[in-house]
């Protein structure tokens, strides 16, 4: 096999996080269990640092998403707090390159859609696909223009409930509705829509209006009202089960 980078034929594969280990591990490190990785199928949980391929990436370009795209995204994440601006149903975050998280987001999503593991068999970015390798790596955003996205935030611990979603780790899965096509995921709190067309989705923006700011916005999302809530839930529950069952107490 060779790397699925742009141009690369190199054959030296390395493992390739399809999100970044360093989400799980920042978790881990706040002492907030569970951590879990909820795979394509939506049928299974898993509790690791996130799921790795050896099919899709040589060292080098790993290494260059890692360095642009990845550590980037992860710190967003770990300073949204301090960095975001509340602004009741939006927020906001400003002093930003939104262009990194354009290409994270479709980077992440490609890396699914490029790898044989059989738990994204349903990650298929057909004929978008070599053109959303091209902007992972860095080309410019105008090769794709049926792109568009939705980068919205979840609210956490609502209703009296203690259920937090920045710690939920959902691999990228797809969703068909009518007819049309669309890629979704969930780290680190936010909640990721990504599509191809412009009709599968009321909220999505145009990925061209967005990275003419110089910050980054969206929707708060209630957790509770969200269509995967009951599948979050479900096997955050079944953690806790088990980890009761060998005595271990949250």
């Amino acid at each position: 096999m060779e790397c699925r980078a742009p141009g690369c034929s190199s054959d030296q594969l390395v493992d390739s996080h399809i999100v970044p280990a360093g989400f799980a591990r920042w978790i881990k490190e706040q002492g907030s269990e569970p951590v879990l990785t909820i795979t394509q199928d939506r049928t299974s949980a898993k509790k690791q640092n996130g799921m790795f391929v050896r099919d899709i990436l040589c060292g080098l370009h790993d290494g260059q998403l890692g360095r642009e795209l990845d550590e980037k995204v992860l710190d967003l994440s770990k300073r949204f707090t301090a960095r975001s601006v509340d602004l009741g149903d939006y927020w906001r975050v400003d002093d930003i390159d939104p262009m990194i998280i354009v290409r994270w987001i479709v980077s992440t999503f490609w890396r699914a859609s490029v790898s044989e593991r059989p738990e994204w068999e349903g990650v298929d970015l057909g004929e978008f696909e070599d053109r959303a390798g091209e902007v992972a790596f860095g080309a410019d955003i105008t090769v794709l223009p049926e792109l568009s996205m939705e980068v919205g935030r979840f609210r956490n611990q609502l209703h009296g409930t203690s259920f937090e979603a920045d710690k939920i780790v959902t691999m990228p899965w797809t969703i068909r509705h009518n007819g049309h096509v669309g890629y979704m995921m969930n780290v680190g709190g936010f909640r990721i829509l990504m599509k191809f067309d412009a009709l599968s989705h009321p909220h999505p923006a145009n990925v061209f209006d967005v990275v003419r700011q110089n910050r980054l916005s969206g929707r708060w999302h209630l957790i509770e009202k969200t269509f995967d809530f009951e599948t979050m839930t479900k096997f955050v529950d079944a953690s806790y089960r088990r980890d009761e069952a060998k005595g271990i107490k949250r």
